[in-house]
């Protein structure tokens, strides 16, 4: 019986599946301990077929929990229902199977980076590498024996190189991103209940932040930051409710860098280098882009540089402190006003809860200016005011007084209503809390339409 449903599921043969599950004699055919000799359950290939309905899975989930959780058997890389939407399932799949974890009361931030709990078998990579693996890795073969090609790798990633704005997304990309954008919210919200549109959210500080947060560490590969910037450059501008840009946000969780590592040797010179670009760290990507990010102080009055000293890692962050003083080359004078200490200090004394004192960051801050030595720590001198920073450059004086256009200005100012309305919530009942962002959502919503409205009056003009 088993081997008939699914035989159904893999052929999309859903008013039969409807049927079996309404069957009562038939049910432990959905229980997520039935195996096939594939190693997979039912409920594993409903997963993974890209038109599967929601009725069913949600049904094969009242039946048995469990389904969600559940590993694929007899193979060494086993994978969860997560994996497998993320493979070759449908984004609308990955969002409700994520909105059922929530639904099961179930940690959705290790639901999304492991895939179930701790009592199984933890996948080797993320649901998140899953899905950008099958989209550029030329050797790379699904769970369902389907092979990439190097020449598929290679026209993904130079489609990925030029795209420029969320317009430029479709097929086979648009679904990769729509999944990731997926992930990462359920990640950094702990929860699928609101939509991914408009509010105070945005995918670049969720990036930057989302690793530091996870039980898993290292999740979150660098490509997704990188692909991320291409869409949303201006988010590397904006600052939080606690006036962390991303830059402040990616130093604190540097030593968490990951990137995906595969065989390039059937790749052509130009996606090697491509993907090359796609491995930089964070805090590089970051600061290159945006240089003013670097000397910009948070709330509490510290530099990217401070909190790299405290959170960074060791040996592999040398390259990163160079970007740093690259971008502010007199960060290293500035004392942080939480330690009362100068970077290099800060570095030496270890005082990250994951880092311990580190000679080479260390090292390559004092070689940066030696003469920082001549001050102690005993007083605050000269050396500390942020003056130190020294004046704008040109390039930065001209973005500054760079009038926005209008479409930048309408995000900009929504961005700043939303950091607002997080600030009037704190503390707030949950009541309380509610009733204020439904006030603001329904603001939102008739801006945003007399908007569109507007941008289409202005391209019939046209």
């Amino acid at each position: 019986m088993a081997s008939s449903v699914c035989n159904k599921i893999t052929a999309g043969d859903w008013d039969a599946v409807r049927k079996a599950l309404r069957s009562k004699s038939s049910k432990d055919t959905f229980k997520s301990h039935n195996f096939e000799s594939s190693g997979y359950n039912a409920f594993h290939l409903a997963c993974a077929n890209p038109a599967a309905p929601h009725d069913v899975i949600s049904k094969m989930v009242r039946i048995d929990k469990d389904n969600l959780f559940q590993t694929t058997q007899g193979d060494e890389t086993k994978v969860t229902p997560l994996h497998l939407a993320c493979e070759t399932g449908s984004a609308d799949t990955v969002k409700l199977l994520l909105k059922l974890s929530s639904n099961q009361n179930h940690d959705v931030v290790n639901y999304v980076v492991m895939g179930g709990e701790g009592n199984w078998d933890q996948p080797k990579v993320s649901s998140l590498e899953v899905t950008w693996l099958r989209l550029i890795d030329p050797q790379y073969e699904n769970h369902q024996g389907d092979c990439n090609t190097a020449e598929s790798a290679m026209e993904n990633l130079k489609r990925m190189d030029e795209v420029k704005s969320t317009a430029d997304l479709t097929g086979k990309l648009k679904d990769t991103w729509d999944k990731t954008l997926a992930l990462l919210w359920a990640a950094s919200t702990g929860s699928m209940d609101m939509p991914i549109i408009g509010g105070g959210w945005h995918a670049v500080h969720a990036i930057a932040n989302i690793n530091r947060d996870c039980l898993y560490k290292r999740w979150c590969p660098s490509l997704v930051l990188w692909f991320a910037l291409k869409l949303y450059p201006e988010q590397a501008k904006w600052a939080d409710r606690d006036g962390n840009l991303p830059l402040h946000l990616a130093t604190m969780n540097d030593r968490f860098h990951r990137h995906l590592e595969f065989q390039t040797t059937d790749l052509d010179d130009e996606s090697v280098e491509i993907l090359r670009r796609t491995q930089a760290r964070e805090v590089q990507m970051l600061s290159e882009l945006y240089p003013t990010a670097a000397k910009t102080l948070n709330k509490e009055g510290r530099l990217p540089l401070h909190l790299l000293a405290e959170f960074g890692g060791v040996t592999e962050s040398v390259d990163v402190f160079d970007a740093l003083l690259d971008a502010a080359p007199k960060a290293i004078r500035v004392r942080d006003p939480k330690t009362g200490l100068f970077p290099y200090m800060v570095k030496a004394v270890g005082r990250g809860p994951y880092t311990p004192y580190d000679m080479s960051g260390v090292y390559i801050l004092l070689q940066s200016d030696p003469s920082i030595l001549a001050y102690g720590t005993d007083s605050w001198d000269e050396a500390e005011v942020p003056e130190a920073m020294g004046d704008e450059t040109e390039e930065e004086k001209k973005d500054a007084g760079r009038e926005l256009s209008e479409e930048e200005a309408f995000l900009k100012r929504k961005h700043d209503e939303w950091i607002a309305t997080e600030r009037m919530v704190a503390g707030k009942s949950e009541e309380g809390m509610l009733a204020v962002l439904k006030e603001k959502m329904a603001s939102d919503i008739k801006q945003y339409l007399a908007q569109i409205m507007k941008l289409e009056t202005q391209l019939k003009k046209k």
